[in-house]
């Protein structure tokens, strides 16, 4: 089972993008069995981003 755990994204807030070597590795390794964003979602653009990540998603 693949499941990636990621948080505190703030984006466009306070950063305009994921650094581009984090990008990188999270889509080399999807598509993820579950995916858990745990805080700090803060737009739209990126929850449609971490919900095309894989099977399931979980946003808390």
């Amino acid at each position: 089972m693949r499941m990636l755990v990621i948080a505190d994204t703030h984006i466009p807030d306070r950063a305009e993008k994921l650094k581009p070597y984090v990008e990188n590795i999270i889509e080399e390794h999807k598509p993820y069995d579950i995916v858990v964003h745990a805080g700090d979602l803060t737009s739209k653009t990126i929850l449609e981003w971490v919900k095309s990540l894989g099977k399931q998603c979980y946003v808390v």
